[in-house]
Parts: C-alpha cells; structure tokens; sequence
C-alpha cells in the first residue's frame, strides 16, 4: 500500500539574513530556486542582506517517490546579464519524513540553514562576516482522494439516480462549530461566517415561461458572524434548496472573515468542497455529524500560526422527495 500512497510537499520559504555583497552597488536582490526531482518552483525576488519572502508557499504534488533530496538555489537577480548563483541548501525528504513516523498523516520541519558555496566547498559568508542563513518550513502530507468519504449504508449512485426528476426538497446543514482559525486581524482574532452554496457543474438555465430563459441563480445561505474569535460556535441549520437534482453539483462551504462589521466585502478565509450527492446521502441519514478540515487551497490544507488544521464541524440532515426516500429503503435494506 506505500507503494501507491501519494503525498504533497511544502516549502514555505520565510526568511533570510547575512547574505553577501554580490555586486559593485553593493546591493543582493535574491530568490530561491526550489527542486524536487525534476520539478522546480521560483519565489518572488527580494532585496537586502536580510528580510523576509513573507512565508511564500510553494507545492508539489502527486508525489509517489518522496525519496532523495529537496534542492534550494539562491541566486540574485540581475537586470542585466545572468542571474548568479549564491549558494545552495540540500534538505533530505528523510528529515521531514521522520516527523511523520508511528502512522502520522504529516511531517513538519522548521529552521534555519546555512547556504554552502555553489561548489559544496564551503559555508557561504554574509557582507558582515555571519555565515550566510535563510529560513525555510517543509510540510509532507499523504495526499487523500476525499475528504468526505460516501457515508456507509447508501447507494449513493442510485439515490443521485433517483432524485434526477424528484421534486424539489431541503437540505439542513448545521454549522455547529470550527477550530483553530488563523488569526486575520491585528488582535490576534477573526470574526468568522460560513456561506454555504450549491455549485452547478456547468451553468444552468431556466425557462420564463415566454419562450425565453435565464441564469439559474445558486442557491446560498450565510450563518451569523461571531466576533473575536478563533474556535467559533454556531450550532446554526441553513436550508439549502435542492432542485434539478443532485448528480454532478457540488455543495461549496466557505469560512469568511467580515470586514469593517460587513461594510466592505468579507475576506474568504477556507473553503471545502463537497460532492452534492454525497452530502444528500449523508442528510438521509438523519443527523449524520463530520468533522472536516478546510482547504486554503485545492491542494493545501488551511492551517492556523502554529501550523494545525482548522476544522469545520457539520450536521446534515434532509427530507427525501417520497419516491427517492422509497429507493434508499430498497437499496439499504439489501
């Protein structure tokens, strides 16, 4: 089963200082070059002996072989001319991997590390004399294929089958709670909403009944905003409603931070996404709970200051159309 894992590797490139006087102006403008076999990544170019990349993220993906060696260049940026190579940091995937022995899902690793001269010869020596040094955090991850796994006891394909021309129903999500929100404002808190919309898979239209059609708008639903805090608790039920059934949507649940108490627009915070189906399936349980961490993007899970997972508690539950109700009876009483 190792052998088919997948994982996803991080590189959060946060800092650097004591790097050397490269030029006759005597000024540095570096950027990292980040390698993980044949794949490379480039940060944003800086300037100074010494700042910070504003913990720039970097990913890769789709990793089947996390063996070897993650490869950091740092070059300055010429404006004329080739670009220079300063020096270079090799990180072994061992190192980060060994913070995921015992059955962890994950590996962290922090700190600082000295760049050795492009021949390896050597520590690469700072304009003050330091040993040149920049700040680097490496995540490793086993990739999952869902983060919302289809709720056992369903047929989900026939349930989505049977609800293709059902009526139209209600969907009750509860957003009962999340934890370990990243702060997003100067006190060190948030002050968080979810919305909560269905997403179709291409855009839909609907009839006027005059022969013309319209934009089908998706339906949406937004909790109350609690203030100043980081482990919010709602424990609040949004109606979804659910037409034109269920196969091939997907229920979009979004964290928000309010800005200037909703005068300007809310910042998305996280997000999760997850199929229509599985959630309707989920609901015909009766108040069927999951706790599921939010994405700050498709393939990096969203983390507070100290790097755990921010997670959103959930309740589903929903009244089935009669015939759909009918053929989930049949298929789970097989």
């Amino acid at each position: 089963e190792e052998e088919h894992q997948k994982w996803s590797v991080t590189v959060t490139a946060v800092g650097y200082k004591h790097l050397p006087k490269t030029d006759r102006l005597g000024t540095i403008d570096p950027y990292l070059v980040i390698m993980l076999g044949h794949e490379r990544r480039e940060t944003k170019v800086m300037k100074g002996y010494a700042g910070s990349w504003n913990d720039e993220e970097v990913t890769f993906t789709d990793r089947k072989n996390i063996k070897g060696n993650i490869n950091i260049q740092l070059f300055d940026k010429n404006t004329l001319g080739k670009d220079e190579l300063v020096g270079s940091v090799r990180v072994p995937v061992c190192s980060i991997m060994n913070k995921a022995e015992g059955g962890g899902e994950e590996g962290d690793l922090e700190q600082f590390y000295e760049l050795r001269t492009p021949n390896g010869s050597s520590i690469v020596k700072g304009k003050d004399g330091a040993n040149a040094r920049i700040n680097l955090k490496f995540h490793l991850q086993r990739e999952q294929d869902q983060l919302f796994p289809p709720p056992a006891g369903v047929d989900v394909e026939a349930l989505s089958a049977s609800l293709a021309n059902a009526p139209s129903f209600e969907l009750q999500v509860t957003v009962v709670s999340a934890e370990r929100i990243p702060a997003t404002d100067k006190s060190g808190k948030s002050d968080p909403q979810v919305r909560i919309t269905v997403l179709d898979e291409a855009p839909r239209r609907i009839s006027g009944g005059d022969g013309s059609f319209k934009k089908h708008e998706n339906e949406s639903a937004l909790t109350t905003v609690q203030r100043g805090t980081l482990n919010p608790a709602w424990d609040e039920t949004l109606m979804i409603l659910i037409d034109g059934g269920v196969e091939g949507r997907t229920l979009l649940v979004t964290l928000l931070d309010e800005e200037a108490f909703g005068m300007k627009k809310a910042n998305v915070v996280g997000f999760v996404k997850i199929p229509l189906d599985l959630a309707v399936a989920a609901g015909s349980l009766g108040g069927f709970a999951v706790s599921i961490p939010l994405m700050k993007s498709d393939k990096i899970p969203l983390r507070n200051s100290a790097g755990f997972k921010t997670k959103l508690a959930l309740r589903f539950d929903v009244t089935l159309p009669k015939g759909a109700l009918k053929q989930r009876e049949e298929t789970t009483d097989r």
